[in-house]
């Protein structure tokens, strides 16, 4: 079971989790998402996981998704911490992947647009 509060303060809204986000209750944290976060126009929305108990790989790959769509992740325990850690760490891996894509496309463009020396 997971329960979802959502608390809307001036410059934010928090999306506080209790339990396990795990099976039909990541359908149910999208939904709430969608519903919510969407339509807000505050700067900042965050995901508490204070309360949650356990984290499934579908509920895992939710929070990157909702990370990359801006939320910031809260956590206090050392569950909620590694996993906000290995978000973290793949979002950085992420990005640095594409970076370093774009520069080799980059680099390989340059190579075919140089002269080329006669023999």
């Amino acid at each position: 079971m997971l329960r979802i509060t959502v608390r809307e303060e001036l410059r934010s809204v928090t999306f506080q989790l209790e339990g396990r986000l795990a099976g039909r209750w990541v359908q149910e944290l999208k939904e709430c998402w969608q519903r919510t976060a969407t339509k807000q126009q505050k700067p900042t929305v965050r995901v508490d996981l204070a309360g949650v108990t356990f984290v499934d790989a579908e509920g895992q790959a939710c929070l990157v998704a909702l990370h990359h769509q801006g939320a910031e992740l809260v956590a206090v325990d050392c569950l909620t911490k590694a996993i906000v850690a290995e978000i973290a760490e793949t979002g950085r891996v992420l990005t640095e992947h594409i970076e370093a894509e774009a520069q080799s496309d980059c680099d390989v463009g340059r190579e075919s647009q140089q002269p080329r020396e006669s023999t």
